[in-house]
């Protein structure tokens, strides 16, 4: 492996999450790296309006600025960072139920 790049594990926090394990750049600033992961897990790209969705990054307990990079923050392979979709004003957080058994 590069010295450039860190093998992490991506928790994807959305409707449908997931977890994924990638090889990523250390050098990349957050705000396209996060946009690079979103495309890699499927998400989309657009509201129902065309606007852009954006995501953002949470590592080591704090969510990255856009400028930030991996490197400022010197994670290190098979580190757990989290992509988290950004809020639209004016909508409800959407949450699912999560499947418990039914009580005895």
């Amino acid at each position: 492996m590069e010295s450039n790049t860190v093998q992490l594990k991506v928790q994807v926090i959305d409707m449908n999450p997931q977890t994924l394990d990638l090889q990523l750049p250390m050098y990349l600033r957050a705000g396209d790296l996060s946009q690079r992961i979103a495309r890699d897990a499927g998400l989309q790209a657009f509201w129902p309006d065309r606007t852009r969705k954006l995501y953002s990054l949470r590592a080591r307990g704090r969510l990255l600025q856009p400028n930030e990079t991996l490197g400022d923050l010197r994670v290190v392979n098979n580190e757990l960072i989290y992509v988290l979709p950004q809020i639209r004003p004016n909508t409800p957080l959407q949450e699912q139920n999560p499947d418990f058994p039914e009580p005895i």
